[in-house]
């Protein structure tokens, strides 16, 4: 099977779960499958780097930097769940970063539009929406209850 195939397939189902075990109201259990749809899957893609193939030692370098985020984060997600939001643009950029010069042989050759599609850009954008959106309705409220604190 494809190893991105199989990531998809694995990160699907964590993520399924986690919000099967969400409405379930176990919260330990669906931030556990939510989480494993990071580690989990990273061990998964630094175990299927080796033995790199001189052939594919592209396929193998993209598989080290995913795993080695994934597992990163997924670890940080279970076991420092408040610091997860801070460290989540630090993802995005190393993810994205890495895969566009790996895809483009280290900046050798040039930028195509289709490096997007396997990049971080889309949940970065989403990130940075819900960020920017709850700092207004934060600044929004503070002003509203303004002339009650004097």
């Amino acid at each position: 099977m494809d190893l991105q195939v199989t990531v998809f397939t694995f990160q699907s189902v964590f993520c399924f779960l986690g919000g099967i075990f969400a409405i379930l109201r176990n919260s330990i259990m669906a931030k556990f499958w939510i989480a494993s749809a990071f580690h989990i899957v990273g061990v998964m893609e630094i175990v299927m780097t080796f033995p790199i193939d001189a052939l594919y030692y592209k396929v193998a370098l993209w598989s080290l930097f995913w795993g080695i985020a994934d597992l990163s984060y997924g670890l940080v997600l279970q076991f420092q769940e408040h610091r997860a939001m801070h460290l989540l643009p630090v993802y995005f950029v190393f993810t994205t970063f890495f895969n566009i010069a790996i895809g483009m042989d280290w900046f050798k050759n040039p930028f195509k539009f289709e490096f997007i599609g396997t990049t971080s850009y889309v949940v970065l954008a989403i990130w940075s929406y819900f960020l920017f959106q709850r700092n207004y309705l934060y600044r929004k409220a503070v002003k509203q209850i303004e002339p009650d604190r004097r």
